[in-house]
């Protein structure tokens, strides 16, 4: 009787500590080799969870209380330094969008000079289009959800070739969230949103563009 106590003790211990591996969602039980250190899977490397998997925003995701409409013809983008988080992964870019039509391109890069120059910065992800919309976020899902970076200069581009992709910018520069650098313009590089995002990012004059902060951040998850 006492050993059937113990083992059903060790069972309920061995259920109320089990961890998820992220990658897939499966359990990892207590014949797994974790390393408690850092949270990783031994076995395959993988970042371990003790639940489910969390998010958070990183930019400007504010609600404006005070707005101004844009279009542009240019490529443009704007920088911060990431969170010091380990382990996160990126899952979307959003921007707040003001009517318009056609499409517009979206991309994350970390590195470069320092929060005014992405020279040199590499592609995390190239999200592809987005086409225009109403007054309302417009969010573009990661199709790799590739790794972030940990306090590390990171970079949301933006670019539109026909001057009609509308989009919100907050005029009240407190309210610039994340973003540490005033938003800037690539005066060489492509403008086009049929055309892709380098990697990495090469060296171009760049060009002043205002201190408004758009409406515009990516979601990582942790």
């Amino acid at each position: 009787m006492r050993f059937i106590l113990t083992a059903c003790s060790v069972l309920f211990a061995l259920v109320a500590v089990a961890q998820v591996d992220t990658r897939d969602g499966t359990a990892i039980t207590s014949s797994t080799t974790l390393d408690g250190e850092t949270g990783i899977d031994t076995a395959d490397g993988q970042a371990i969870t003790s639940g489910g998997t969390t998010e958070a925003n990183w930019g400007n995701d504010a609600e404006f209380s005070a707005t101004t409409p844009a279009t542009m013809s240019q490529q443009r983008f704007i920088g911060g330094t990431s969170p010091a988080t380990a382990g996160m992964t990126l899952q979307q870019v959003c921007i707040f969008a003001n009517n318009g039509s056609g499409n517009l391109r979206l991309a994350v890069y970390q590195g470069g000079v320092s929060d005014e120059n992405n020279t040199g910065a590499d592609l995390v992800e190239d999200l592809g289009t987005i086409a225009a919309g109403g007054t309302t976020w417009t969010c573009l899902a990661s199709s790799t959800n590739p790794a972030l970076a940990a306090s590390t200069l990171t970079f949301i581009h933006w670019k539109a070739d026909d001057n009609t992709w509308g989009y919100q910018l907050d005029t009240n520069v407190a309210h610039n969230g994340d973003f540490t650098g005033d938003k800037k313009a690539c005066v060489e590089c492509s403008n086009s949103e049929a055309v892709a995002y380098p990697n990495p990012n090469g060296e171009y004059t760049i060009s002043d563009i205002g201190t408004a902060v758009p409406g515009l951040y990516l979601t990582y998850a942790y």
